[in-house]
């Protein structure tokens, strides 16, 4: 899931992780100026997705067990925010 704001509203998107999709992303992402990415390494999920975003954004992967002590109720929508 990738969130972003556009003319100060929220954009939310959904992808999956074919090459092509990665790469719709990416695209999305470098057109709204994002320089850097945090990701949940869920599984081997998270491993296409950054091989393909290295060396174009800051990657930081975030362990999934410290995203889960947080107060409320987890979501993909609430950990992309």
């Amino acid at each position: 899931m990738c969130r972003l704001k556009e003319n100060g509203r929220k954009i939310i998107r959904e992808f999956f992780t074919l090459t092509r999709n990665i790469e719709a992303i990416w695209e999305l992402m470098l057109s709204h100026g994002v320089d850097g990415v945090d990701m949940e390494s869920t599984g081997v999920y998270w491993i296409p997705v950054w091989q393909i975003l290295q060396g174009y954004f800051s990657l930081k992967l975030i362990n999934p067990y410290f995203i889960r002590q947080l107060s409320g109720r987890k979501t993909d929508a609430k950990d992309s925010e």
